[in-house]
């Protein structure tokens, strides 16, 4: 239920090793991104010189690549995206497949339909970190934030089912979170807050819309793990 040139010179040989030093950056991204297409259902791009895969979020398929449970409402009939509906009883979650090593991205559009004092929506990153209310970043356990001169999150952002499009990226031990192109949290983390990153979303006692999502890898020359999303 997230992978130096040599000049060109006059002489054949330098030449030709300055054409193999440029071939292969994208050499590396093209093996990444036959990797991700042997175990993700959505197809894979190479854009930039990282992978992305592409989830519209729109159709029953596009789950494959997730394992999901707990949520009362898994809805794609009501909206051009997915509706997810969590009670007071129980937490509802969605995990992606692979593992994200290195430099990544995340991004995606969310807007609330049903809010309650007690509701609660996280963007996990890691088993330590995750990101409240697509805002501000947070330990998972409690929701303590790690920067407490930091903003806090703030729900009202989505007042009025008001959309949010919210972008994640990772570059380092750093994570800078945006939400409508507007910097709200940005952190600097040990590498074990970090290990086995992977996106996820915990959610309580809410509804909400998500659509449009985006997974960006390829910093690093082996930067995903693959991970089976059963069990």
């Amino acid at each position: 239920m997230l992978k130096p040139f040599v000049s060109v010179a006059c002489v054949l040989v330098l030449a030709s090793g300055a054409l193999r030093a440029e071939e292969e950056p994208a050499s590396q991204g093209e093996r990444l991104v036959q990797r991700l297409s042997k175990v993700l259902s959505q197809p894979v791009s190479s854009i930039g010189g990282q992978a992305e895969v592409h989830y519209p979020l729109v159709a029953a398929h596009e789950l494959k690549d997730f394992k999901v449970g707990g949520f009362d409402l898994v809805d794609f009939h009501q909206e051009s995206s997915l509706e997810l509906g969590a009670g007071s009883r129980g937490t509802g979650s969605m995990l992606h497949k692979v593992k994200l090593e290195g430099d990544f991205e995340v991004e995606f559009d969310m807007w609330v339909k049903h809010n309650t004092p007690s509701a609660s929506v996280a963007i996990l990153l890691s088993k330590k970190v995750a990101v409240l209310w697509g805002q501000s970043l947070v330990k998972v356990k409690g929701f303590r934030q790690y920067d407490r001169r930091g903003r806090a999150a703030d729900p009202g952002l989505f007042r009025e089912n008001r959309p949010v499009h919210v972008k994640i990226a990772c570059v380092g031990n750093t994570v800078t979170v945006t939400a409508n192109q507007e910097q709200v949290s940005r952190f600097e983390f040990t590498k074990n807050e970090l290990k086995d990153a992977r996106f996820g979303i915990v959610a309580h006692n809410v509804r909400f819309v998500f659509s449009n999502l985006r997974i960006r890898v390829g910093t690093q020359p082996e930067p995903v793990s693959v991970e089976s999303s059963e069990g």
